[in-house]
């Protein structure tokens, strides 16, 4: 790879708004599904810069460093091309298993009990042949119980080499 500037391409846009975010976004979808760029080709480019990018902007030194040059603004906020950031608090989370709360701990454990009920419920309806009538042990009531419903996607999968 040459040693050149990696942020060159994204220093040449002017703005980095969300309107010219999505007009780029545009440009590249135009040209994949009018064919005049190869899809193959545009989407493992595309995929692998997504995975660069994601790789950089979760560096802990990267963000470590940022968070410091942001802190030299004091309480105003810096921005580039468009785009002000700030520092902020992500990703709060509570760790309530110390909390010695007998009632939390009695609901958690309900809660992991139905989980595996539900589980394994929709494992015998899923592996279901076709409607099937179920007498209901408690109460006597008899009634026709069918698979679920099966829905998917299809997408393109990408697997980079080491």
């Amino acid at each position: 790879m040459e040693k050149e500037n990696s942020l060159a391409l994204i220093e040449r846009v002017d703005a980095l708004t969300k309107t010219n975010q999505k007009a780029i976004a545009d440009q590249l979808i135009t040209q994949v599904v009018s064919g005049e760029v190869d899809p193959i080709k545009a989407f493992i480019q595309i995929k692998g810069i997504v995975e660069c990018l994601t790789v950089f902007l979760k560096d802990k030194g990267v963000v470590d460093t940022t968070v410091t040059a942001c802190g030299r603004y004091g309480d105003e906020k810096p921005s580039y091309a468009g785009a002000k950031m700030s520092v902020a608090e992500v990703g709060v989370r509570y760790d309530y298993s110390e909390c010695g709360d007998a009632k939390y701990n009695e609901l958690v454990a309900a809660r992991a009990e139905l989980d595996a009920q539900i589980k394994a419920r929709e494992d015998f309806l899923k592996h279901m042949d076709g409607l099937q009538t179920i007498v209901d042990e408690n109460t006597g009531e008899v009634f026709t119980v069918k698979p679920p419903v099966k829905t998917s996607s299809t997408s393109v999968k990408v697997t980079f080499c080491k």
